[in-house]
């Protein structure tokens, strides 16, 4: 970690082991993200798509002017005619707020492998010195 003059006069600095992973506490979840090409699209996503725009009270015109598509291209969608593609169902999830997108099987069978390696965490480098003391962070 990088710090100025004045910051480094705060703490020391200190080896990390990185042998072992550090602990995680109870409150704190790792978000994975997968890759694009380990997400589909879910089995129902034209009645989805159209129950949350009902209940938004959206029009295709102004949903499709929100998302910056066309009526026409909406209105397939929601019948089924037509699958959008990841860009396009991000872009419902986002304004319709509702999930689209999923793991594709072969991810969740391998979601353990693919987790990102754990890095060390804030609390896990840094020294807090107290007016007479100094307390490690994370000794408990």
């Amino acid at each position: 970690m990088l710090v100025c003059i004045e910051c480094s006069k705060l703490g020391s600095a200190r080896q990390l082991d990185t042998s072992t992973k550090p602990k995680l506490s109870a409150t704190f979840k790792k978000k994975v993200h997968a890759p694009e090409g380990e997400l589909e699209l879910v089995d129902d996503f034209a009645k989805q798509i159209k129950l949350a725009r009902e209940k938004l009270c959206l029009t295709h015109s102004e949903l499709g002017s929100r998302i910056g598509e066309k009526v026409s291209l909406l209105k397939k969608i929601e019948t089924g005619k037509m699958v959008p593609e990841q860009t396009l169902a991000r872009k419902l999830e986002h304004m319709l707020r509702i999930r689209l997108l999923a793991l594709t099987a072969e991810w969740k069978k391998s979601a353990v492998t693919h987790l990102p390696s754990m890095k060390p965490a804030f609390g896990d480098i840094v020294r807090i010195k107290r007016r007479d003391k100094t307390v490690e962070a994370n000794s408990g």
